[in-house]
């Protein structure tokens, strides 16, 4: 959406739209890793922290057309609320497990397709 609705603020005469059958998405995150170096702890939650505060969303959402994670930044109005988005139901924990055979699969109908250019 970032990218799309850039182009729109920036006056390209285009439509953003989603597929009734449901978009796919993508999830950001950020985490502090067990174990890690000590004397970086205190900085890695500052930055965790920080991540979620009403600046940095400010930033997401302003900058870079994000949805907000914090309930006290709202989103840009110009933008279609997340939970008006169909969205495909995605198993996480079954895709890792196979991921293996879907690279696979990919390779063998999509990137060695005669279509592919």
């Amino acid at each position: 959406m970032n990218a799309a609705l850039r182009s729109v603020i920036q006056g390209y005469p285009i439509v953003i739209t989603y597929p009734k059958e449901g978009a796919g998405y993508g999830i950001t995150c950020a985490a502090m890793v067990k174990g890690g170096p000590a004397d970086e702890v205190e900085a890695a939650q500052k930055f965790i922290d920080w991540l979620i505060s009403e600046n940095a969303m400010k930033i997401a959402t302003s900058e870079f057309n994000q949805y907000s994670l914090n309930k006290n930044v709202e989103s840009d109005p110009k933008m279609v609320t997340f939970d008006q988005i169909n969205k495909i139901k995605y198993d996480f924990k079954w895709s890792s497990e196979n991921k293996a055979a879907i690279c696979e699969r990919f390779e063998a109908e999509v990137r060695s397709s005669s279509d592919a250019k």
